[in-house]
C-alpha cells in the first residue's frame, strides 16, 4: 500500500507532490501521481499554448517548488534575460515551464507517475482504493484530488443551448478538441473580458486582421494579479485553516472567499 495517491498531475498535483517529497512526508516509491496524460502539466501547457500567454499572472515566488525563491535562482543560474516582467517579477511562461521540468527531474517524478483515468475512489479500512479505466487498482493511506479547471471547462447554460441549437464552430478556450487557430474562419467573436480572452484576441488578430471582436459585459478592468496574492499563502487563509491561532476566528463566508478571485480582470 502506498502512503499517498494524488489524482491529477497539473499545477495543483505537482505542487502537492513537491511539498510532500521535499518536506520528507513521503518518498517517491510511496507516492503515486495519477493523470491521464503522459507527462506532468500536459493540460497546463496545452491551454497556455493556445492563447500564447507570454508571462504568468502571478509573481515569481509562486511556483511548484517549496522554496519561494527557487524560480528566481533557477533563472539567475541559467543567466536568462528578460524572463521577469514588472515590479512583482512575473515570470515568463518559458522560464516557469522549464523550472517545472527541472523540479520534476530533480524529484524523479516519473517514478511515481501513473498514466490513467480514475473512474472510482472508495474508502477502505486502511485508506483509499482507486480504480482506473484500464482496470488497474491502487491503494493508498491518503488520497488527494487535484483536478484543475482545465479538466472541466465551464459552459454557461446559454452557451450550451446555443451550441445545441445552431451547431457550427463554437468552442471553449480550454476545450481539448479546439482546432488550430489558423484553421478558424473569420469573422470570430470572443465572449469574455478577462485576460485569457485578451491573449486570445491578440493572437487571433495577427492571424485574422480586422476580423476579431471581443464581446464583454463591462469595461476592461486592470489589476496586477488574478487575485490578492495573500490568498495564495497563509496570510488570508490562516483564520480558515488554523482557527486555533485566533480565539475569535471563524470560517470566512463563501462570498468573501469568492470575491477576491478576479478571473475577469486584465493584468498590467
Amino acid at each position: 500500500m502506498l502512503e499517498w495517491i494524488i489524482v491529477g498531475g497539473g499545477i495543483q498535483g505537482m505542487t502537492m507532490a513537491a511539498f510532500l517529497l521535499k518536506s520528507g512526508k513521503t518518498t517517491v516509491d510511496q507516492l503515486a501521481i495519477v493523470d491521464r496524460n503522459e507527462e506532468p502539466l500536459a493540460r497546463w501547457k496545452q491551454c497556455t499554448e493556445v492563447i500564447s500567454m507570454p508571462y504568468l499572472r502571478s509573481p515569481s515566488v509562486h511556483h511548484l517548488d517549496v522554496n519561494p525563491f527557487s524560480l528566481q535562482k533557477y533563472v539567475e543560474k541559467a543567466d536568462w534575460k528578460n524572463n521577469f516582467y514588472g515590479q512583482y517579477k512575473r515570470p515568463s511562461l518559458k522560464s516557469f515551464n522549464e523550472h517545472c521540468v527541472h523540479l520534476a527531474d530533480d524529484l524523479t517524478i516519473k517514478q511515481a507517475w501513473v498514466q490513467g483515468e480514475v473512474i472510482s475512489a472508495c474508502k477502505t479500512g486502511q485508506g483509499w482504493e482507486i480504480q482506473l479505466q484500464n482496470k488497474r487498482r491502487l491503494e493508498g493511506q491518503k488520497l488527494v484530488i487535484s483536478i484543475g479547471i482545465g479538466e472541466q471547462p465551464y459552459w454557461p447554460e446559454w452557451a450550451r443551448q446555443f451550441k445545441q441549437e445552431h451547431g457550427g464552430p463554437v468552442y471553449h478556450i480550454f476545450d481539448e478538441n479546439i482546432p488550430e487557430l489558423t484553421q478558424l474562419q473569420g469573422p470570430i467573436t470572443i465572449i469574455g473580458g478577462g485576460i485569457s480572452s485578451v491573449h486570445l484576441a491578440l493572437k487571433l488578430s495577427k492571424i485574422h486582421p480586422h476580423d476579431v471582436t471581443v464581446l464583454k459585459r463591462h469595461p476592461f478592468r486592470i489589476h496586477d494579479f488574478d487575485s490578492d496574492p495573500g490568498w495564495l499563502g497563509p496570510k488570508k487563509q490562516r483564520p480558515v485553516l488554523y482557527p486555533a491561532f485566533k480565539k475569535d476566528a471563524r470560517p470566512l463566508p463563501r462570498p468573501v472567499i469568492k470575491d477576491p478571485s478576479r478571473l475577469t480582470y486584465i493584468k498590467r
